[in-house]
């Protein structure tokens, strides 16, 4: 007999969801004007991810816990039980710190906006009914948006800056990871969610469904993951469960796979079941096998390596080719040329992270030597993270 009860192990703190849930925040903030809601969304999101306890909120707000807990739950009221906003300094808190986490967030080493990540902007902005500025159209549909690429090109990057840029207090990110049942994928929701996992399973699907409206966006990462069920005859639950969310709450979708995903769901033993997820007013994005050459470029030139003026391939082209590598030529800004062959290794062998790594190791070793930062360090670098990787396989 199927066991209709999810189990989790409790955590060591008591942690918020204890005594506020993701469901019973929806419905007690949506009692305050749009905006007020928004930010209570927002810092309801902020403290999820961080995992405060109420009382961790409490000193970071400089506000008693109970009035935290009551304006969270729809019942801080007034003399005849009208609902009262929030304290001013509570909400003048509140949009320090989004403004200081927007700061910090922007400031990330391994963000920038390259042609790709504006992309995958694009996409997800029109799975939620937005503008690429991500206002919002009016009655603009909620779409599902899949997102197919290789590792280590920057989906997973691209779609967790744009929870914090665009839209962070009406995004979730759900990894999908390791999810091989039913259960699983409910975990990773509640956790997304805030809400208590040790319950009935049918009771969490409602609160799940409670704690999405028609204006969430779900980011769903590592979708393959789902895939390789398929191939193990357990696919049918893990793709109806997120029909259910997506059918339930009325929230746009952005699917974001591997390409493993992607060949599945065209051709996969399973097709027709992955179909009905696709056609619920999908959208779809096929990026190249490895970095293009605009991408490489763009990360580069914000950190200080100069490009040659060259033909860049466009926007929906692969750009990851040998001939658009040569292309570039020589002359970088020291007069050395530039290491196209590094160059084409990284985009094509080892991803995103690599070169964000192997340009702060650079720029350290500059540093260090008191020298200008150019395509000398950047080159040493890159044979140093080679040789250690050697070393580590021996």
């Amino acid at each position: 007999m199927e066991d209709t009860n999810i189990r989790t192990a409790e955590p060591q703190r008591e942690i918020v969801h204890r005594t506020l849930s993701g469901d019973i925040v929806e419905l007690g903030i949506s009692k305050q004007t749009p905006e007020i809601a928004e930010n209570l969304r927002w810092m309801f999101r902020y403290m999820t991810e961080r995992r405060l306890t109420l009382s961790d909120l409490s000193r970071l707000l400089n506000v008693d816990s109970s009035c935290v807990s009551r304006v969270f739950r729809g019942t801080y009221t007034g003399k005849e039980n009208q609902i009262l906003p929030p304290p001013s300094k509570m909400l003048e808190r509140i949009a320090e710190i989004r403004r200081g986490e927007l700061q910090k967030q922007r400031s990330r080493r391994d963000r920038v906006l390259t042609p790709t990540v504006q992309r995958i902007w694009d996409i997800l902005n029109r799975a939620a009914g937005r503008k690429n500025d991500g206002s919002i159209i009016e009655d603009g549909k909620r779409l599902i948006c899949f997102i197919f690429g290789n590792s280590h090109i920057g989906k997973t990057s691209a779609a967790k800056w744009y929870k914090d840029e665009f839209n962070p207090s009406n995004t979730i990110y759900v990894d999908l990871q390791g999810c091989t049942n039913e259960g699983d994928i409910l975990r990773e929701f509640a956790k997304a969610l805030n809400i208590p996992q040790a319950q009935p399973k049918a009771a969490l699907k409602l609160s799940i469904y409670g704690a999405i409206t028609s204006d969430t966006l779900v980011i769903a990462d590592e979708f393959h993951a789902i895939t390789y069920a398929v191939q193990h005859r357990a696919s049918v639950r893990l793709i109806n469960t997120l029909k259910a969310i997506k059918d339930k709450t009325g929230c746009a979708m952005g699917i974001i796979s591997t390409n493993v995903g992607r060949d599945e769901l065209d051709n996969g033993v399973e097709k027709k079941l992955l179909e009905q997820l696709s056609r619920r007013g999908v959208l779809r994005l096929n990026l190249p096998s490895g970095l293009p050459v605009y991408d490489v470029r763009a990360v580069c030139e914000a950190r200080g390596l100069h490009f040659p003026p060259a033909p860049i391939p466009p926007r929906d082209g692969n750009g990851a080719n040998l001939d658009t590598w040569q292309a570039l030529g020589k002359a970088a800004s020291d007069g050395e040329e530039l290491p196209v062959r590094i160059l084409e290794d990284i985009a094509l062998n080892h991803g995103m992270e690599w070169l964000f790594t192997n340009i702060e190791d650079a720029q350290n070793f500059a540093r260090k030597r008191g020298e200008t930062f150019t395509w000398r360090h950047f080159r040493i670098a890159h044979n140093v993270k080679i040789a250690t990787q050697r070393e580590e396989n021996i």
